[in-house]
């Protein structure tokens, strides 16, 4: 069942209490309301929005988690030419919830460590852009092979050419085996 932002992550939602109903939270967030998030809006796609699923369960060791899907589009520069493209978006990870640092450091591998608050709750609308967020490519770049921003242009200046310098190791050149200059 998809579910608009506002119902689904309003305000904080109790983790065990989502875990021990296996609850199932999905729909899609207008990336806009998602402040850190915001500044990788495509410009071109202002409504753009960010697709979530939450799936919360216990594993075979009764740990709080939560599995985390997110899906979209985010605008990025181009490594080379700096010029903005837009890329999809893809993350996927699972989430132990935690009570103390302690906790977090016994988590296996596998999973992301998150910190609940004193009351056992979470905020599921951070959940879902920290999720977005460490789905950003570090670096992007053109498929095709686009000119580097540092260089002023493609296209040969109209200045006339500099005249050709002189090699400075032409006398070298003109060096005999005995030290006299050839002539």
């Amino acid at each position: 069942m998809q579910e608009t932002a506002e119902q689904s992550l309003r305000g904080s939602c109790p983790a065990r209490t989502a875990c021990d109903a296996q609850q199932v939270r999905a729909g899609r967030v207008p990336m806009a309301q998602l402040p850190r998030l915001a500044a990788w809006l495509p410009s071109d796609q202002p409504e753009a929005a960010l697709s979530y699923e939450l799936r919360f369960y216990r594993d075979e060791a009764r740990a709080l988690l939560v599995a985390v899907r997110v899906e979209g589009v985010a605008q990025l520069p181009c490594a080379r030419c700096l010029v903005p493209m837009t890329v999809p978006l893809r993350g996927e990870s699972v989430v132990q919830f935690v009570h103390s640092e302690a906790q977090a450091e016994q988590v296996a591998d596998a999973y992301e460590p998150v910190m609940l608050d004193a009351d056992g709750q979470v905020s599921l609308l951070e959940l879902v852009e920290e999720e977005a967020i460490m789905a950003l490519p570090p670096v992007v770049m053109h498929e095709s092979r686009c000119a580097p921003a540092w260089q002023e242009s493609a296209e040969p200046a109209a200045e006339a050419a500099p005249a050709p310098r002189e090699n400075p190791f032409a006398v070298l050149a003109g060096l005999r085996g005995d030290g006299k200059v050839k002539s």
